[in-house]
């Protein structure tokens, strides 16, 4: 690879600017640019300072090539990582970043989100992709990484000029694979990620404490339960196994780890819960399921926010 690849990261929040850090602080010789993409505050702070970013009791301030808060070129490749609620409008928003040569990896916490960006950008070579992290945005221009390795599952790509892209993810630590089974694996993290940010948002617990409670342990199964149940209705294999998994998978955390949504919940916000728990309810519903545990959990979410009765 001779030419200048250029990366673009929508969104530079908990997985936007760990991603953006990475590649920033790797001593990758590919010739690559990395632009971040930012608005308000976030957009302010990284132009005045860089970004900042605490992974493993480290801190650094990163720079990226260019940093821009409103469309500007086209892209080799586009990371969408914005709030699942903000995909729509950042597709749209940033839609002309994007052509038929464009390589588009949307990174949110829902099973449909390279559907949607489809629906705004069909030109673009679209994957199904997941990403395995905890990184939290402490606030606008600043991201912890708490843990998780950052691996990032794609569906495999349209021709064979993408694969600079993933050589250059993986010497920069991020390690991507792109599989013939990318669908199963975004249910299979969904099964996670809805789950665990369900149950620590409702009950306000840190993960530790899910886990060393065996009450509450016992609800995450619950709804790891009902969510497999809804995955196998949707024709994918989740079951037993799956939730063993992420009953040790989770002990890889910090204790005192907390889930996006749980933060967002703490501060007033619905955040992402019309994708990690309405979306479960309803969409089991329509299936004849009976997620019982999931009604339960949103019944107190939504205490928390001050909504109903």
């Amino acid at each position: 690879m001779n030419a200048i690849k250029k990366i673009a990261i929508v969104g530079i929040g908990g997985v936007g600017g760990f991603i953006g850090a990475k590649l920033l602080l790797s001593s990758n010789a590919l010739p690559v640019q990395v632009t971040f993409f930012a608005r308000n505050d976030t957009y302010k702070n990284i132009r005045e300072k860089g970004l900042i970013f605490e992974s493993g009791g480290k801190m650094d301030m990163v720079h990226p090539h260019h940093l821009y808060n409103r469309s500007k070129g086209v892209y080799d490749v586009v990371i969408i990582a914005t709030k699942s609620y903000s995909l729509e409008l950042a597709t749209k928003a940033y839609g002309d970043i994007m052509d038929k040569q464009t390589l588009v990896v949307p990174l949110q916490n829902m099973v449909n989100a390279a559907e949607l960006v489809r629906g705004v950008a069909p030109e673009a070579n679209v994957l199904d992709a997941c990403i395995y992290l905890i990184s939290n945005l402490i606030k606008p221009g600043h991201v912890k990484h708490l843990g998780g390795p950052g691996k990032i599952i794609t569906s495999i790509p349209e021709g064979s000029n993408h694969k600079w892209f993933y050589e250059y993810m993986n010497q920069a630590g991020i390690p991507v694979e792109g599989r013939a089974d990318a669908l199963h694996q975004i249910w299979k993290k969904y099964l996670f990620i809805s789950t665990l940010g369900t149950i620590t948002a409702a009950h306000d617990l840190s993960f530790g404490e899910v886990i060393n409670d065996p009450k509450m342990t016992q609800i995450w199964i619950q709804l790891m339960e009902e969510l497999a149940l809804l995955a196998q209705s949707e024709g994918f294999a989740l079951g037993a196994a799956d939730i063993d998994h992420f009953l040790g998978f989770i002990r890889d955390f910090p204790e005192a780890s907390k889930s996006s949504f749980q933060l967002d919940i703490d501060n007033g916000s619905k955040g992402e819960k019309e994708f990690l728990v309405d979306f479960v309810i309803q969409r089991s519903l329509e299936r004849g399921l009976e997620p019982i545990t999931y009604i339960d959990l949103d019944n107190l979410i939504n205490r928390r926010l001050g909504i109903g009765g």
